[in-house]
C-alpha cells in the first residue's frame, strides 16, 4: 500500500477574490437585464397567439354545431367588455385587456353599441367576416370564408 500524498497548502492565489465575484455578479445582472425586455415581448406575443387560436377553434366548433344540428349558430363578441361567447360554449370568456380586437365584414351583425355577432348557417356557410386582433405591435387576421365558413389566420409584425 503507497502513502498517500502530502496535503498541499493553501496559496493566496487558490479560489476567488472578492473583487472578481463582484465583477462577475456585476456583468450577470446586465446581461439578465437586457434580455428581459425581450421575454416580456414574447409574453405578450404568447398571449395575443393563444387568444388568436382559441377563438378561431371556437369559430370551427360554432360551424360544426351549425351542420351536425342544421341549426344555424353563432359567436358574439363584445369588443368594449373584451369577452366572447357561443352557441357551443355559452361561458363568457375573457380576451386580454391588452388585445385590441376589431371586427368587420358585411357577413357580421351588430348588437348594441359593441357586440359583433358571427353566424354560421346549417350548410356550414357563414357571413364574411375579419377579426383583427392587435397587442404590442404584432397583429392577427383571422378571416371566415362566405361560402365555406373556414377560417384562416394570418400573422403580420
Amino acid at each position: 500500500m503507497s502513502p498517500s500524498p502530502a496535503p498541499v497548502a493553501a496559496t493566496a492565489e487558490d479560489g476567488f477574490t472578492l473583487i472578481e465575484l463582484m465583477v462577475t455578479l456585476a456583468i450577470l445582472a446586465a446581461v439578465v437585464g437586457l434580455a428581459m425586455p425581450r421575454f416580456g415581448g414574447s409574453m405578450s406575443h404568447a398571449s395575443l397567439h393563444s387568444t388568436v387560436q382559441q377563438i378561431a377553434a371556437e369559430l370551427r366548433a360554432t360551424r360544426s354545431a351549425a351542420m351536425a344540428s342544421n341549426d344555424e349558430k353563432t359567436l358574439s363578441i363584445d369588443v368594449q367588455a373584451h369577452s366572447y361567447r357561443s352557441d357551443v360554449n355559452t361561458d363568457l370568456r375573457p380576451i386580454p385587456a391588452e388585445v385590441s380586437i376589431d371586427v368587420s365584414g358585411s357577413g357580421v351583425a351588430t348588437l348594441g353599441q359593441s357586440t359583433k355577432l358571427l353566424r354560421f348557417l346549417p350548410d356550414g356557410s357563414g357571413g364574411p367576416g375579419t377579426l383583427r386582433f392587435v397587442d404590442d405591435g404584432r397583429a392577427a387576421t383571422l378571416t371566415i370564408d362566405w361560402l365555406t365558413g373556414s377560417t384562416h389566420v394570418a400573422w403580420s409584425k
